[in-house]
């Protein structure tokens, strides 16, 4: 595999890339950039088949107490990586309107300086695809974009405000549009290429975004072993941001939904959002559904840790989005509980690696998860199809699928 990633590094030599992201990068008086960890761990991966990146992204001056989720990107990158600033990054309309001349010039700079230009759609509150995406066609630079979630879309049976509808369209229109005008398009699921199709002389691919590792999926032969360390009784986890966007209302009504029948089912979530105090307030007042509402923990070895605790990870998105925590629960042979949306029943196929339920319907997930708890066999005889999945889905056979793409496009 390195010698592919060698070969696509050394086709793409003399081409600059320039990735525009909406994730803040901080830098210090020294000149030292800091990453959040996750983030520095995917541009290293960008770097084994691109050998001039320039990240495009908000700046923030760095402040050492944020110090223990960052990590200062390594000196001997700043040949191959470099950063461009966009301003802070605004905390609402009022200060992305105002910020918008700055970033228009950030980008009008950037662009025409690179040689592919690699983007999104959406963003809050200025969406730096609508600025970037343009320009690029407007300078004739050729766009790479990535679909890994269509969040501006309203899920069925939501009811959206006006403003929230407006936006939802219009946002729908420009991502059609920037789509036809992609020479490169990747999508993380095939429902979204069948609903934002590239254009005639673009190319397209389904490419899932994982961030799991090759080192981090559970050895075949540890996955017994694994399985007779769990309890009798099925535990379940709710790993995600606890926001209604990903489920979290479907979540608590389903925990009444169990209360309701007495049902001793035992639960617990981790994560952050604005509707973490919902959830401790529930599990104060529960008889019956044993409730606890974690702390979040480290991504990477601390979390798959936690993963192998348990029996199933629920994931009852209502949006479009292929969550990767399915991903990470298959890597442990954790089967996953899902909502049956286009992303997760591209890759949760009922009965072999976990089962779906209709999304948005916490009465039909309550009895599956009383039907489950019941009998952990079912879930433990879908933990091989499970690993099996992630190891075929890893972040690096990702990075290696998108620079073979690069290469045979602009190579």
């Amino acid at each position: 595999m390195t010698s592919s990633f060698e070969t696509c590094l050394n086709a793409m030599r003399g081409k600059r890339y320039c990735l525009c992201v909406p994730i803040s990068y901080h830098y210090d008086r020294q000149g030292d950039i800091w990453l959040d960890e996750l983030w520095y761990h995917d541009l290293l991966e960008h770097l084994y088949y691109l050998p001039d990146l320039t990240v495009l992204a908000p700046h923030v001056r760095y402040d050492a107490a944020d110090s223990d989720n960052l990590v200062r990107v390594d000196s001997e990158l700043k040949s191959r990586l470099h950063f461009a600033g966009l301003g802070p990054e605004p905390a609402n309309m009022r200060e992305g309107i105002l910020g918008l001349p700055t970033m228009i010039r950030s980008v009008w700079r950037a662009v025409r300086n690179a040689d592919i230009v690699h983007s999104g759609i959406a963003g809050w509150p200025i969406p730096l695809g609508f600025v970037v995406n343009p320009i690029a066609v407007l300078l004739r630079r050729p766009l790479v974009i990535v679909i890994e979630s269509a969040f501006w879309r309203i899920p069925v049976g939501y009811n959206a405000s006006f403003k929230g509808r407006v936006r939802a369209s219009l946002t729908e229109v420009f991502a059609r549009w920037a789509l036809r005008k992609a020479r490169l398009a990747v999508y993380t699921h095939s429902a979204y290429l069948e609903t934002l199709p590239v254009g005639a002389k673009g190319t397209a691919a389904v490419i899932p975004a994982s961030w799991i590792s090759a080192s981090e999926i559970i050895p075949e032969a540890d996955l017994t072993t694994s399985w007779n360390k769990k309890t009798k009784t099925a535990r379940y986890l709710f790993p995600s941001r606890l926001v209604e966007g990903k489920g979290a209302k479907v979540m608590l009504d389903t925990i009444r939904c169990l209360e309701n029948l007495n049902e001793p089912i035992a639960i617990d979530v981790i994560g952050s959002g604005d509707m973490r105090g919902k959830f401790e307030t529930l599990a104060c007042e529960l008889k019956h559904v044993r409730l606890r509402v974690l702390d979040p923990v480290p991504y990477g070895a601390p979390f798959m840790t936690l993963l192998r605790e348990y029996h199933a990870v629920i994931v009852p998105t209502v949006g479009d989005e292929q969550p990767r925590i399915i991903y990470d629960a298959f890597s442990q042979g954790i089967p996953v509980i899902a909502s049956d949306t286009p992303g997760n029943r591209e890759i949760v196929t009922a009965e072999q690696n976990g089962a779906l339920f209709p999304a948005g319907q916490p009465n039909l997930l309550a009895p599956m998860l009383v039907k489950f708890a019941a009998d952990p066999d079912l879930l433990r005889s879908f933990a091989c199809s499970a690993r099996e999945t992630a190891a075929t889905h890893t972040h690096t056979d990702m990075h290696l699928i998108r620079a073979r793409l690069l290469t045979e496009i602009f190579g």
